[in-house]
């Protein structure tokens, strides 16, 4: 990578080689750092470094599924990658976008702000299909957005997303892909309620993974599946398989998070199955196991679990000292959800014995938090929707700019083409001159001496400097600043490798450009070298099609 000639950036050109090389895998720090960087480039105006930049990152950062690692993603992280995206849409070209868009989809899709995911849905590429990138990162792009109204609620637009990102993956044949989309979709069936097609979608997950040797993956769908059949099915056998052989994997590979989970839901299933010493064992394990790594989460969900079975095994008076732990637990470690169970839980048994006061102090909390519960979600509901409305409405207008810019751009279109038309006849003209000069020259002496006035007419006509302030004049009405802005990014370009850019811009030929300036097609050739080598353009891109997105 090199370095920036400007030496007051050095200490720019030292972190963000640092940060390029955090991006592998990429951390929510990584990220924030990167942004300060572009923007003090930006704010610098030292626009050539920022897209050299933006370039680099792009061929040299690979993003996949698994990019970002982060448990939590923090707002300022998503932010920047916010900003970030902004600048690739104002210095790079749309098909040099596909890394970027993966990469902020990814982010957005692990946080729970319907404002950045709603966004991300409108953005062109996705919204509008008609994507210019990868059909791996397209498909990656997609699950990224599913996930993120999974998160939010929006079952409906996260499985649309979903069905889409599944048709990507299978266009691109990316087995990884496909596994983690029908993976989403599964979850996604499974959290709407159709635990049918959920069930279908996992068997297909499990296949994919399984063919992609992602036993890790494999474990995690067969314990997502196990809950799934036990709970909805009462399929008490197949789902304790698919738990045992899933705490294998987990326990050969250390994974004690997965392993936890697994051993309460593991002790559920035999409870159900009246076996209550298995029951008892693995959930009291997955306890020690939260106890020990202090997941006061997964503690307070497996101490429920575990005064269940001892109250669906009458043994009421054991269940009180683990539901009463949770509660303790719970004020520390707010969820609603997880109190709204504790306290009934609390109420049936109190009733059982006979403890009626309790049992209605309980069923009073109980219904407090039910009451709690709707009211935060009518209004978490109502807050989604007018996110929605306010982003779909400012995409419409956005819609409508997008058509007066189409309209605009049909318009420059027809008047680069009058341009270009008008270019070529300056050069036919010259050409033909060219011509005649060249029947002029082979006259005889005494001829010449008699065509010396035609001769100076020919040489006066081919280099007079009008017709090029002309073109000039015009192609400034449709390119307005496109010279001045090339003499601001690349300032050692010299008049007339201004002039060569404008007529690439327009896609005149060597030949044609030859013509227009008077000059064999050998200097043109000579002035493309030195463009490219003064703009510092990779031997794989293509000049005409760099300056033709400026």
């Amino acid at each position: 990578m090199k370095q920036s000639k400007n030496s007051k950036n050095k200490h720019i050109y030292d972190k963000i080689l640092n940060v390029s090389q955090e991006l592998v895998p990429l951390n929510a720090q990584a990220l924030i750092d990167l942004e300060k960087l572009l923007t003090e480039l930006y704010l610098l105006k030292d626009i050539k470094s920022l897209v050299y930049y933006l370039v680099y990152l792009d061929e040299n950062v690979f993003i996949n599924e698994w990019t970002s690692n982060d448990a939590t993603i923090p707002a300022e992280c998503v932010e920047s990658v916010k900003i970030i995206y902004e600048y690739v849409e104002q210095f790079l070209d749309y098909e040099q976008r596909s890394t970027y868009l993966t990469l902020f989809s990814i982010v957005v899709g692990q946080c729970s702000n319907i404002e950045y995911v709603v966004y991300l849905s409108n953005v062109d590429g996705i919204k509008n299909n008609d994507w210019k990138g990868s059909q791996l990162s397209y498909a990656v792009a997609l699950n990224a957005v599913a996930n993120g109204y999974n998160k939010l609620g929006f079952s409906n637009e996260a499985y649309k997303f979903a069905l889409q990102a599944a048709t990507a993956a299978r266009n691109c044949n990316n087995i990884s892909v496909l596994a983690g989309v029908t993976h989403t979709l599964a979850i996604v069936a499974y959290e709407s309620g159709d635990y049918t097609e959920a069930e279908q979608w996992y068997y297909e997950a499990m296949d994919w993974a399984i063919k992609q040797d992602d036993y890790f993956r494999v474990a995690k769908i067969k314990l997502n599946l196990a809950k799934l059949l036990y709970f909805t099915k009462q399929s008490f056998e197949q789902a304790l398989d698919l738990l045992l052989d899933a705490r294998i994997y987990f326990e050969q590979n250390d994974d004690i998070v997965h392993l936890q989970d697994c051993d309460s839901e593991i002790g559920q299933v035999y409870c159900y199955q009246n076996d209550v010493e298995n029951a008892l064992n693995y959930t009291e394990n997955s306890i020690v196991i939260a106890r020990k790594f202090d997941n006061k989460r997964a503690l307070i969900y497996s101490l429920g679990n575990l005064a269940f079975i001892y109250a669906r095994h009458d043994m009421l008076n054991q269940s009180l000292e683990p539901l009463l732990e949770s509660l303790a637990l719970l004020k520390e470690y707010p969820n609603p959800v997880s109190e709204r169970k504790v306290y009934y839980l609390l109420y049936q048994i109190s009733y059982a014995m006979e403890d009626y006061k309790k049992a209605y102090e309980y069923l009073h909390n109980y219904m407090e938090i039910v009451l709690l519960l709707k009211e935060e979600s009518a209004s978490l509901t109502a807050m989604r929707y007018k996110a929605v409305y306010e982003i779909e409405k400012a995409h419409y207008e956005n819609q409508l700019l997008r058509i007066k810019a189409e309209k605009l751009e049909q318009e420059i279109e027809y008047k680069t083409k009058e341009l270009t038309s008008l270019a070529l006849r300056i050069a036919q003209k010259n050409e033909v001159m060219g011509v005649l000069l060249e029947k002029v020259n082979t006259l005889h002496s005494k001829e010449v001496q008699s065509m010396e006035d035609v001769r100076s007419q020919i040489i006066s006509s081919m280099r007079n400097d009008k017709g090029w302030e002309y073109f000039e004049k015009q192609f400034k009405l449709v390119h307005f600043d496109f010279i001045e802005r090339l003499s601001r990014l690349y300032p050692t370009l010299s008049p007339s490798e201004l002039k060569v850019c404008a007529l690439m811009k327009i896609n005149l030929t060597t030949k044609e450009m030859s013509n227009l300036l008077c000059q064999s097609e050998r200097s043109i050739e000579t002035y493309r070298y030195r463009i490219r080598k003064k703009i510092h353009l990779s031997s794989n891109r293509n000049l005409v099609t760099y300056l033709s997105g400026l």
